[in-house]
């Protein structure tokens, strides 16, 4: 069964200044440059998906556009709005150094094939986090304006117990309280994607 996982640690508070806290996010991420995607804030994912269910309907994702494949950290902040969810993807982070390898620490039985992988996105204006394969109508988490989102491969034998395990890790915390010194407090949220 393939699967993806998503771990996010959110804020559904706006921050005053938008840019400067996402500058400062940014260069804690330790990262050179990111990918760069934008989704028009005012569509909401979980009401297409709502829609689609009701009707029966194949899931009408929200339009991706692409910004550019190697932004400089130093200039991603400028291209925050909120018109757009700015989607930052990292793959030469430092801040997550030895999560992933923290999540396979795990026990197999519970956490199966589930790995983190290295590098994390953020995720800057209104977007949606929900997911449909625990739940068949699906669940939304909520509509934050600030998600920092590890992505990991696999589907855990015990989604529940996965979740309660990589909450405790100490890595994670810590990395979460970097954050939280910018975004002020975090929540969190662990589903997956089949």
């Amino acid at each position: 069964m393939a699967a993806e996982g998503y771990l996010h640690l959110y804020t559904t508070s706006r921050p005053r200044d938008p840019s400067n806290v996402l500058r400062q996010m940014l260069r804690v991420s330790g990262a050179n440059s990111a990918s760069a995607w934008a989704t028009p804030s005012e569509l909401s994912e979980w009401e297409l998906f709502k829609l689609s269910k009701s009707a029966n309907g194949d899931f009408e994702e929200i339009p991706i556009r692409t910004i550019g494949a190697e932004v400089p950290i130093g200039e991603a902040h400028l291209l925050s709005s909120d018109e757009v969810c700015l989607r930052l993807d990292m793959a030469d982070t430092h801040i997550d150094d030895g999560l992933p390898e923290e999540v396979a620490k795990i026990p197999r039985d519970i956490r199966n094939g589930f790995q983190l992988a290295h590098g994390l996105s953020i995720w800057f204006g209104w977007h949606d986090i929900f997911e449909s394969a625990e739940e068949e109508n699906g669940h939304l988490f909520d509509r934050p304006y600030i998600s920092i989102v590890f992505l990991g491969f696999g589907c855990p034998a015990n989604w529940q117990e996965t979740r309660n395990s990589v909450f405790r890790i100490e890595k994670l915390r810590d990395i979460q309280e970097s954050f939280e010194q910018i975004t002020g407090p975090l929540r969190q949220c662990l589903y997956w994607d089949i």
